[in-house]
């Protein structure tokens, strides 16, 4: 279960942009942002909501693993703010970086 946030002053009209080219990253591009990054990456295990237990097939009694993500620029300005939820018990997660 995902769901991403987007900076609405800074991309007025990404929805139907987004409709347009399902991809953010082209969706991006068409605002003048061709790059970006990862700033951070948190990752925390919680009970689900309704919803996401709805979507995920599993009880809202077992934990899921969040991930809240932030997505800049190449000049640090946010450019995308996630949250995805993993069934706990079904995936593992690496988190690295190549600087």
């Amino acid at each position: 279960h995902s769901e991403a946030y987007f900076p609405a002053t800074r991309f007025p009209g990404l929805g139907e942009v987004f409709a347009r080219t399902p991809s953010v990253t082209r969706t991006l591009a068409a605002f003048g942002v061709t790059d970006y990054l990862r700033r951070h990456t948190t990752v925390m295990a919680r009970l689900p909501d309704a919803e996401v237990a709805r979507v995920l097939g599993q009880s809202t009694r077992r934990p899921v693993l969040c991930v809240h993500s932030l997505n800049v620029d190449p000049q640090g300005q946010p450019v995308q703010f996630g949250i995805t939820s993993f069934a706990g018990d079904w995936v593992q997660l690496m988190v690295s970086s190549d600087l």
